[in-house]
């Protein structure tokens, strides 16, 4: 018995490969390609609302935020976070966790290494320091 295997491409597979900077994928759904397409429908001051689809990524943050009411609110609670001034202030720091993970992935560039659980661990150190001025040291290990 001879069996032939076909190579078959889903539609929206090949629709998003595309030039076109927006394609729509379902009556309801576009697939949008350019910079300045995203920019409009997810930048400051925009109308579009995110789908139902976005209640199921987990734990509600910013990124999940439907109601442009809420969103709002939780963006004035954090917005200060994210100034120049405060990235700036922040920047020394990070520099200084960052050389340390760098370090330790030289220390182990001849075996496997958990870029995941380090790059966690990482993250873990650089907040903590941020949050309360006590780092828990994992990226000295």
């Amino acid at each position: 018995m001879s069996t032939s295997r076909a190579r078959v491409t889903p539609p929206s597979t090949r629709c998003t490969k595309s030039t076109a900077p927006v394609v729509r994928v379902a009556p309801d759904q576009p697939s949008i390609s350019s910079i300045d397409g995203v920019r409009l429908i997810y930048g400051p001051g925009t109308t579009c609302v995110k789908s139902p689809a976005y209640d199921h990524f987990g734990r509600k943050a910013s990124f999940q935020m439907r109601d442009p009411e809420e969103h709002r609110q939780r963006y004035k609670r954090v917005a200060h976070c994210f100034s120049a001034g405060s990235l700036q202030q922040m920047e020394p720091l990070i520099h200084t966790v960052m050389a340390k993970l760098a370090s330790l992935v030289e220390r182990n560039v001849d075996r496997p290494l958990n870029m995941l659980h380090w790059c966690r661990m990482t993250a873990l150190d650089i907040s903590g320091k941020l949050r309360t001025h006590w780092s828990c040291g994992v990226a000295n290990s």
